[in-house]
């Protein structure tokens, strides 16, 4: 990514205790701690394809710096179609 630890002190997370569900919130307030302005959303970016590639995903930014990542839907045995997750950066 870019060389920054975007995982830092556990004082960023300390907002989201008691939260549920608590996975979602630590995923939320990780992305939230990153600067990201407007037009400058190149860390938050870097994070989103590594935490996708951590989970096993296969994600690519596109040529206009959305990111996209394709999953089965398979998860324990059921629909078996392809789902596509798409991130859109916020613009102003």
């Amino acid at each position: 990514m870019s060389g920054q630890d975007v995982r830092g002190g556990a004082d960023r997370f300390a907002w989201v205790s008691g939260l549920e569900p608590a996975t979602v919130w630590r995923e939320f307030a990780g992305l939230a701690a990153l600067p990201r302005p407007s037009k400058g959303e190149g860390l938050v970016r870097a994070h989103v394809l590594d935490r996708l590639g951590e989970l096993g995903l296969v994600a690519r930014a596109d040529r206009v710096g959305n990111v996209v990542a394709d999953c089965s839907g398979a998860i324990g045995g059921g629909d078996r179609r392809r789902r596509q997750i798409q991130w859109l950066p916020l613009r102003h």
